[in-house]
C-alpha cells in the first residue's frame, strides 16, 4: 500500500506536505485488506501529521471519491478512529 502511495506522489510531483486528508475505506471487505490499507494510512497519518478519514464504500455512490470531501466537511465521516467493517 505504501508504494503506491509513494508511486502516486511522485508522478504527480507531489510531496507529502501536499496532503491535508487521507482517506480509507474502512469495509465492507476482507480481514486482511482493511487492515493493511488502515495500518498503512494510519502510519502515514501520523508521521505525516494529515488527518485521516475512515468511510464505509456504502457512503459513496458510482465511486464518486470526490464526495468525501463533502463528508468529512460535514462531519459524516470518522476522523482518527478507525473501526473496519469486516466480510466473511
Amino acid at each position: 500500500m505504501s508504494i503506491i502511495i509513494f508511486d502516486f506522489l511522485k508522478k504527480n510531483n507531489l510531496k507529502f506536505d501536499h496532503i491535508k486528508n487521507l482517506f480509507v475505506n474502512v469495509g465492507p471487505g476482507k480481514f486482511s485488506s482493511i487492515r493493511s490499507s488502515i495500518v498503512s494510512c494510519k502510519a502515514l497519518s501520523m508521521s505525516n501529521n494529515i488527518n485521516l478519514y475512515g468511510f464505509s464504500s456504502n457512503q459513496i455512490e458510482d465511486n464518486d471519491y470526490k464526495k468525501l470531501l463533502e463528508l468529512s466537511e460535514k462531519g459524516v465521516l470518522m476522523k482518527n478512529l478507525i473501526n473496519p467493517i469486516y466480510s466473511g
